[in-house]
């Protein structure tokens, strides 16, 4: 490279001289070649101080004898003036000292700002730059390269176009060998092109890089105009040519290096100053350890300086070699880079081909294909979803719902739309990219065509159970072999069962869809389970679980209990009603279609026998009927005995199944099954002449007469599942099986297996008869009215449905009317003018009994009011004695007809008469009772005995007994008589105890809020009203006497009744558009409480409380 020509530059003189006149630098040139030609070194640099300022300095070119020496005087006038006054400061370190020394720092400081923003600025321009650009032609190799891989793509571009029209021509065919093998090459042809491209873009790049130029023309003006500004400021240097050749690396390392010492020095410098100000006073080390730094930046500034003056002479010459180096590029590099333009478009094409989101091998895109059926289910998921939510917030909207809920049901329909949209978006995703890659890899749509070909015969409900797997039949072990389309087999260690369906046979396809289906929504533990399903060829194959291999066929003939039978038919009768609650008819209930599976031991009574339990499961649904289906057919693949008369009918006289596809098919079945089980030996025989099959006298009557309603001609007389389910054979029998084995039954279960008999029991009462019965009756009279209709009544008339009506009010008994009749029949009838009942004058629990004088008659009715509440399952205020129930639940014995075994405790007396119980207990606890001159009159056949201190035990007893019992024995016989005539519902009443029986005519003992809430329903409020919210914080508010004061005001009654739950019943509160002056209203017939809008919590509670008052002191409800 050559040197370029030093043009004079201006140096402008330093404000201490404004006298002297501008200083003109010359440098002298020679021609430098570049083999071993010799060079002529510019002359050396030489500074000396003038006579116009300690701080300024000319340049003066002396030669090079002088070099030495001038190189010194430099150095010297830099850094000897600040090494000089450090030292000189460092021998008297006064106050003065040190003002001298901070101000000869601001010299130092000041100096050093005045090259370091221009000097930083011009190094770093210089070092952005390259030393030199490289001018290299392009080898042989990549002459090569280059022609090679134009020769390759030639080859694979034909390879290509022959490949795509024969899979067009040959798409149908399928995956062959040679389609696998072609699809092989091209993707091999495809690497190596890509390789190829690789290195010769790689090669292209970096010729370009080499001949890249990084500092354009504008960097190298603004690089000497930085240049010309450092030595017009500096106005006390002068610099001539050193005389060395030029050379463009030396000058970049030396910028380098100067331009790393600049940065690391000067606040080196002053940081230690600022220290050394700080600790001087005190520390005389910290001047010491100043001076040795100061000696070693002195010791770089020798090596630095060289550097600074390398670079402020040969900067034009810098300058002047860029210039040249930024010449317009030739043809050759023009050429160069037109070649790297075209192959790394090439090398990007290709890429295009090898790297795409879906691989094109087999695997990858059976893989793919999957997932994207997959994201479709969850989509079809997602948008029920979002219509399911989306209707139950109209739903919300239509009702009136708080805000607070209707917010919630917003929230979730946006949230179940936003996975709705992100679904969609990842299936947009996915096809897009399959869609590019069809386009490159057309064999891929011959790959997920072999993969879908049955799934147009699959439909869209099943591939969203998303239970299917791809697996083949070879994957299993068979282990045995059942029939010619099951089998038992295992997988990964996990026996199964797998049913063969073949896709060519319609039949045996709808088989197939109709399983899946139906197992799929079922779940219930003695339903069998579907594991998963998958195609093979021509096949689609089904795994269910392994529940055992003893059919309840196979269990029967090993002639289990009755206790045994009853437990299984009732889970067979349990999963039927579970079945058709789905609408789903099973179509072949049969022993041979019910496993039965293991589930432990279990031990009966006190003999402890010990038996292996099971768990019938129901399997076999290929040929059930979906009623919610629009296409439904029956299959005739039952054994004969089991179908029902009107199958057989149909099959007989080639009628339309569909007219008795009903679930009573499965009922009949049911029955026979049943039948069969219990009564081996005969056969069940449905005569032409006959409604019902005849049922062998058996010693349980409940059994026959549940297989008596069974087994009926007429579907229509059949019971549904769920009254089988809930028959008396069922749940009085194991109830009372688990009573007599003292096994611990609590009183909720006890409660909810008597609701369910109870429900069942009318239902069956009422298909037999919807009569009502009516009485009309006053308010002021409800005692008199109420006993003259039940003593008119027959046994049948207490299973028929209650209406009541008060004179003089409006309103139609739904039920409420009734219950307030109760309610205020036994708070009157304690009353003393109607001489029925009477307790004791201390008595402050209102333990009532009936009087010794009261009428047998009025007695026995009461006691069929008392059984008529408990089937009507309503509740009376607790003001009988706890005795009467006691008396009730006592079992009679014929040969114990005075009640001798009805054991009478002090507290039985205490709730009837208080005093007497205490002077009683005085009697026990005192001696010397003779003194009281007490006699046994009345008590028994020795009437004139007296009491003493050893017979008081005796008097206490017979006292008691004689008060209680034996005084009022032919009234409390009398109530036991009308509570009997219920003759059905004693056998599940003889299961409670006294305190169990007094719960169910009294409700629940103690009533908490959370209770009440939940029989809370709001209806017809605005959506902004906080009424609402302010009702259930009063009822939160309320004690349990007032939460009882509020149910009778609602609802008519005097609590609540065990049976509500199971009756599903509520309180509506309903909005009323009378004004906020106004109290609410209720209407017990229906259970509905008007409530006005009073949107404020003091005046909703002030209003209601005076509903109260209102109700409790005239008595008067509205119906």
């Amino acid at each position: 490279m050559q040197p370029a020509n030093r043009k004079p530059i201006k140096v402008k003189p330093s404000k201490g001289s404004s006298t002297q006149q501008p200083v003109i630098i010359t440098t002298s040139s020679s021609n430098h070649q570049q083999n071993n030609s010799e060079s002529h070194s510019p002359s050396p640099l030489i500074l000396s101080p003038t006579t116009t300022g300690t701080n300024n300095y000319v340049f003066e070119n002396e030669g090079e004898q002088n070099e030495q020496k001038t190189n010194k005087k430099i150095r010297a006038k830099r850094t000897g003036g600040i090494l000089g006054n450090f030292f000189d400061v460092s021998k008297n370190l006064n106050e003065n000292t040190l003002n001298q020394m901070e101000s000869k720092m601001k010299e130092i400081i000041e100096s050093r700002n005045l090259f370091k923003e221009n000097n930083l600025e011009l190094c770093e321009m210089i070092m952005s730059a390259d030393v030199e650009s490289k001018n290299e032609s392009i080898s042989q190799q990549e002459i090569l390269k280059i022609d090679l891989i134009n020769r390759q793509m030639a080859e694979l571009e034909s390879f290509e176009t022959n490949l795509n029209n024969f899979i067009q021509s040959n798409g149908s065919s399928g995956i062959t060998n040679h389609l696998v093998n072609a699809v092989n090459t091209r993707n091999a042809m495809r690497n190596e092109c890509m390789n190829n491209l690789n290195e010769v873009t790689n090669l292209l790049g970096e010729t370009l890089e080499s001949m890249k130029n990084d500092i354009p023309v504008e960097r190298i003006q603004k690089i000497d105009e930085i240049h010309s500004k450092i030595l017009l400021e500096e106005d006390v240097l002068s610099v001539s040519g050193s005389g060395e050749s030029f050379n463009m690396y030396e000058f970049n390392r030396r910028s380098k290096e100067y331009f790393e010492w600049v940065k690391k020095s000067s606040p080196k410098l002053i940081i230690q100053y600022k220290e050394t100000k700080a600790v001087f006073k005190k520390f005389l080390e910290a001047m010491e350890k100043e001076l040795n730094l100061m000696k070693e930046v002195k010791e770089e500034e020798k090596k630095m300086m060289d550097n600074f003056e390398y670079i402020i002479t040969y900067t034009p010459e810098y300058l002047e070699a860029k210039r040249q180096t930024t010449a317009e590029p030739s043809e050759r590099k023009t050429h160069i880079k037109e070649l790297h333009s075209y192959y790394l478009k090439r090398k990007i094409e290709m890429e295009s081909k090898t790297q795409l989101p879906l691989k094109p091998d087999l695997e990858s895109v059976n893989l793919f294909y999957n997932q994207l059926n997959s994201l479709k289910t969850d989509l079809r998921e997602a948008k029920r979803n979002h219509l399911k939510l989306k209707f139950e917030k109209e739903n919300h909207e239509l009702d009136g719902v708080s805000q607070s809920i209707l917010q919630i049901s917003t929230q979730k329909v946006q949230e179940a739309s936003e996975v709705v949209h992100r679904i969609e978006e990842k299936i947009q995703l996915f096809e897009s990219n399959l869609e590019k890659s069809i386009k490159l890899h057309p064999e891929i749509l011959i790959y997920i065509n072999s993969f879908s070909k049955n799934d147009d015969l699959i439909p869209i409900s099943i591939k969203d159970t998303k239970l299917e797997v791809k697996r083949s039949i070879k994957d299993y072990e068979i282990l045995k072999i059942i029939n010619p389309r099951v089998c038992k087999a295992k997988f990964a260690n996990q026996i199964s069962i797998i049913k063969q369906y073949s896709f060519s046979d319609s039949k045996s396809r709808k088989e197939f869809m109709k399983e899946v289906q139906i197992l799929h929504k079922m779940n219930h533990p003695c339903i069998v389970k579907i594991e998963a399903y998958f195609c093979e060829n021509d096949f689609v194959f089904i795994q269910m679980e392994h529940k055992g291999d003893l059919t309840l066929a196979d269990w029967l003939l090993k002639s289990p209990s009755e206790y045994e039978k009853r437990n299984v038919f009732h889970s067979v009768a349990q999963t039927l009603k579970y079945v058709h609650d789905f609408n789903i008819i099973h179509c072949d209930i049969k022993p041979e279609n019910i496993i039965m599976s293991p589930i432990g031991s279990k031990s009966i009574g006190s003999v402890q026998e010990i038996y292996e339990s099971y768990r019938p499961i129901l399997i076999d649904f290929d040929i059930s009927v979906d009623k919610n289906s629009l296409q439904n057919s029956l299959a005739i693949r039952s054994t004969l005995t089991y179908l029902a008369p009107e199958v057989v009918h149909a099959a007989s006289t080639g009628a339309d199944f569909k007219s008795v596809l009903n679930t009573s098919i499965d009922v009949w079945s049911f029955g026979v099954m049943m039948f069969k089980a219990y009564y081996p030996n005969d056969e069940v025989l449905l005569l032409p002449n006959e409604h019902s099959v005849r049922i062998p006298e058996h010693e349980n009557q409940y059994l026959q007469d549940l297989l008596s309603n069974i087994l009926q001609r007429d579907a229509k007389d059949r019971p549904c599942a769920e009254d089988i389910y809930s028959h008396i054979y069922f749940n009085s029998s194991i109830m009372n099986e688990l009573v007599s084995q003292k096994q611990i039954v609590s009183t909720e279960d006890k409660m909810q297996s008597f609701n369910r008999f109870l429900h069942h029991y009318k239902k069956r009462m009422q298909r037999n008869t919807s009569d009502v019965i009516q009485i009309r009756m006053r308010r002021d009279a409800i005692v008199g009215h109420t006993l003259q209709a039940f003593s008119s009544m027959e046994i049948n008339d207490l299973l028929l449905r209650l209406q009541v009506q008060f004179v003089g009010e409006i309103g139609m008994d739904l039920g409420g009317i009734t219950s307030n009749m109760y309610t205020e029949f036994f708070r009157q009838s304690i009353q003393n003018d109607h001489n029925i009942f009477e307790c004791g004058s201390s008595s402050k629990t209102g333990g009532y009994l009936p009087k010794a004088d009261a009428p047998v008659e009025v007695c026995e009715s009461i006691g069929k009011i008392l059984i008529k509440t408990i089937y009507d399952q309503r509740v009376i205020p607790e003001v009988l004695s706890p005795f009467i129930f006691k008396f009730l639940s006592h079992k009679y014995s014929s040969s114990d007809p005075d009640y001798n075994s009805l054991q009478v405790t002090f507290r039985d007396l205490e709730q009837f008469d208080e005093s007497m119980a205490r002077s009683l207990r005085m009697l026990l606890t005192h001696e010397g009772v003779h003194e009281w001159e007490i006699s046994f009159d009345g008590l028994g056949q020795d009437s004139n005995r007296m009491v003493n201190d050893q017979n008081k035990h005796d008097y206490v007893k017979m006292k008691m007994r004689n008060v209680l019992l034996l005084s009022r024995l032919e009234q409390l016989k009398a109530i036991r008589k009308g509570f009997n005539s219920l003759v059905e519902l004693q056998p599940q009443l003889a299961l409670f105890s006294w305190k169990e029986l007094m719960l169910l005519c009294c409700g629940k003992d103690y009533i908490d809020v959370k209770s009440v809430i939940d029989l809370l329903k709001f209806k017809d409020f605005p959506t902004n009203s906080r009424t609402p919210l302010f009702f259930t914080q009063f009822i939160s508010s309320l004690s349990s006497i007032q939460l009882r004061q509020f149910i009778e005001f609602s609802t008519g009654q005097c609590g609540i009744s065990y049976g509500w739950q199971s009756k599903a019943l509520s309180i509506t509160v309903q909005y009323s558009s009378s004004s906020v002056d106004s109290l609410p209203v209720s209407h017990i017939c229906s259970f509905i409480l008007d409530l006005p809008d009073y949107n404020n919590y003091q005046l909703l509670e002030t209003k209601i409380k005076q509903a109260f008052e209102f109700t409790s002191s005239s008595g008067f409800y509205i119906a």
